[in-house]
């Protein structure tokens, strides 16, 4: 019964700690919001994710099959709502990769000229997976871009499960 109630009570201190840009996606999406300059992630109130798919067309699969010539990308890309955090903290992501794709996650400043980079990945998986990665502390407000281009083929998709940002560095660094 001990371990329950540890577990329990970690998990609640947890969800405490988290600070604002934390989603899991369960109702709505956090004040998160498609970029209207590229293709709209679509919250799935059943699944409680956020994602964009493939735009494959009938036409598309056939001229992929004739010439295999290149596809127009379609590109997804989801800005928090701006954030100030005097302090470094941690944002863990969970994500999938269904088919081909890739994720990006940028730390965007108001009046630079460029997005810092802060994570990565082409690799697809067939069920969700963690990442974590520090957001360096600034003075000025930021948001995050979660920018996601899911490969050509059909059945391809990037989905964002959850989004939670705590106090402090990653462990061990």
């Amino acid at each position: 019964m001990l371990p329950f109630y540890l577990l329990t009570l970690a998990a609640t201190i947890q969800a405490h700690d988290l600070l604002p840009g934390s989603c899991n996606f369960e109702s709505n999406t956090c004040g998160y919001t498609s970029d209207p300059d590229f293709t709209s992630w679509t919250l799935h109130k059943d699944g409680r994710f956020v994602s964009v798919e493939a735009a494959v067309s009938d036409d598309q699969e056939d001229q992929i099959g004739a010439d295999g010539g290149p596809q127009s990308e379609t590109s997804g890309v989801l800005l928090s709502p701006a954030l100030e955090q005097g302090e470094w903290s941690c944002l863990r992501l969970v994500y999938q990769i269904s088919g081909s794709g890739s994720l990006e996650v940028l730390q965007s400043t108001e009046g630079k000229s460029f997005d810092r980079p802060l994570w990565s990945s082409q690799a697809p998986s067939d069920s969700w997976v963690i990442s974590s990665m520090d957001l360096q502390n600034t003075t000025e407000p930021y948001k995050v871009v979660i920018e996601a281009k899911p490969g050509p083929s059909a059945g391809s998709s990037v989905a964002v499960f959850e989004i939670h940002i705590t106090p402090g560095v990653l462990p061990g660094l």
